[in-house]
């Protein structure tokens, strides 16, 4: 018999495909508390916001 190994707990297997979409307010108050992170999340969220999804 073979075994399986999830990538994600079954409980997540539901929503994989959903996407959850984040304010810039939101990254800015992760970034004011992780400032390493500001420049790869502005640059993020400039690429995903003009994205033609």
């Amino acid at each position: 018999m073979c075994k399986v190994t999830l990538l994600f707990p079954l409980w997540e297997q539901v929503t994989i495909d959903n996407m959850r979409i984040l304010s810039r307010s939101t990254l800015r108050n992760f970034w004011k508390s992780h400032p390493d992170a500001e420049e790869a999340l502005k640059t993020w969220y400039y690429e995903a916001s003009h994205a033609n999804w």
